[in-house]
């Protein structure tokens, strides 16, 4: 792998992880002429770093986002193309899915036990 200096974000670093833009929902931007289930996803933007610091990366358009996942809201910023489309994905698909578990887990005991030891695992 080749070294690069990228003198924006002032690191060296490969250039597979260099970092050049961040996903960026933006829900005041307002989206017409589209189906509603379709403007969440239109609302998200790339957007240009243009400083680091040692905590997080300052956009383009002023906002701060921080280096640190626990403290990143992955509904509002997203790294890569991948986890930006994991959002999308969990948007579109998260009422569906817990509206059928809901209807499922309501009249069988065990399955709700099942579920409630998967939730543990994740609280």
């Amino acid at each position: 792998m080749t070294t690069v200096t990228d003198k924006t974000l002032n690191k060296t670093s490969t250039e597979q992880d260099a970092l050049t833009h961040i996903w960026y929902h933006n829900s005041r931007k307002r989206v017409y002429d589209v189906p509603a289930e379709k403007r969440w996803e239109l609302q998200w933007e790339q957007v240009a770093i243009v400083k680091e610091t040692s905590r997080s990366y300052v956009l383009s358009n002023g906002v701060k986002v921080p280096k640190n996942t626990t403290k990143r809201d992955p509904m509002e910023f997203a790294l890569t193309d991948t986890e930006h489309q994991e959002a999308v994905w969990n948007h579109d698909n998260h009422l569906r899915v817990t509206s059928g578990l809901q209807a499922m887990a309501r009249n069988n005991p065990q399955l709700t036990r099942e579920l409630a030891a998967i939730l543990a695992k994740y609280q």
